[in-house]
């Protein structure tokens, strides 16, 4: 089992009494969709050191932290620079940017006023007909200004992480073959909306039309709250299917704790990631946990 060092590439951190997370203090419709009735479970503060005591006995020696939907996404990045040049945690922010707004270039560039910004992320899962399931209120694929402030992340040296459905890969495929320049995240699995044979299927062709982009890597985080549960034969297969297409030279782990708390403990998590990674080398398993990590969000300092 591996034994190696560990970047977290997806977590997440927050301070109830800045008064920035709304959306932890009130409960909505569409979260509770998505993360269940356990969602009170993150209505708390979530601080560094609440970090480093579950991640110390795992040997996770860095932390991506990924937007957490702050109403004011630039005092995010501020606060989380503050808590890295205090605590050494994060070692690097994928910040939240909303490309479709025309100001967006003037964000992006307050953002990089702090040296651990890498990327932004958004969270564009949209199921056309049903917003409980939709965390947007639009397709911003098809967002003229969208596209338009994507092509700025190359210039500004940005990586661009994103929750999508299988539902919807083809519009990112279209976006990653329009800019092969910029390095894009899928996080959570490219979420399969649909758990049924044939749903399987029709993700496992997703996965396999996505992987021709090459510029497009794979986060294997998320399954908890995906499936409701973190169970090591549910996702064999689609950890083997996505292996098989990514490689492991193009695929990441991360925690998203604390959301996957609401159906899963901390070590649980790394637990079940180390089982099914176990039948690679130690040095493709290295590059998973570790390696790929490292140079997607470009972590010196580890």
């Amino acid at each position: 089992m591996y034994n190696g060092k560990i970047i977290d590439s997806h977590m997440h951190l927050c301070n109830l009494s800045t008064g920035n997370y709304d959306w932890l203090t009130s409960e909505r419709p569409e979260q509770i969709q998505i993360l269940g009735e356990g969602y009170s479970f993150l209505a708390k503060n979530f601080l560094p050191e609440d970090y480093e005591a579950l991640a110390k006995p795992e040997n996770i020696v860095g932390t991506v932290h990924l937007q957490y939907e702050a109403n004011d996404s630039i005092k995010e990045t501020q606060w989380l620079t503050h808590q890295t040049l205090k605590t050494g945690i994060p070692n690097a922010i994928v910040a939240q940017v909303n490309l479709s707004e025309r100001d967006a270039a003037k964000h992006l560039k307050t953002h990089l006023l702090s040296p651990y910004l890498k990327g932004i992320r958004m969270l564009l899962t949209y199921y056309e007909g049903k917003p409980a399931l939709s965390l947007t209120d639009q397709n911003h694929f098809k967002n003229p200004v969208w596209q338009k402030n994507f092509s700025l992340l190359k210039p500004l040296n940005l990586s661009f992480d994103v929750q999508i459905y299988d539902t919807q890969a083809d519009d990112l495929i279209a976006t990653a073959t329009k800019h092969p320049d910029v390095p894009i995240m899928v996080n959570h699995l490219l979420w399969p909306i649909d758990s049924s044979g044939e749903g399987f299927a029709f993700w496992q062709k997703q996965i396999k039309k996505l992987a021709a982009c090459e510029n497009v890597h794979m986060k294997i985080s998320g399954a908890a709250v995906i499936f409701k549960q973190l169970s090591v034969p549910q996702l064999i297969p689609y950890v083997e299917t996505i292996l098989e297409y990514f490689t492991p030279k193009r695929c990441v782990v991360g925690s998203n704790y604390p959301p996957e708390g609401v159906f899963t403990g901390f070590h649980h998590i790394w637990d079940a990631y180390r089982t099914l990674l176990n039948s690679l080398s130690q040095s493709e398993q290295a590059s998973i946990f570790y390696h790929n990590a490292k140079s997607f969000y470009r972590i010196e300092s580890i």
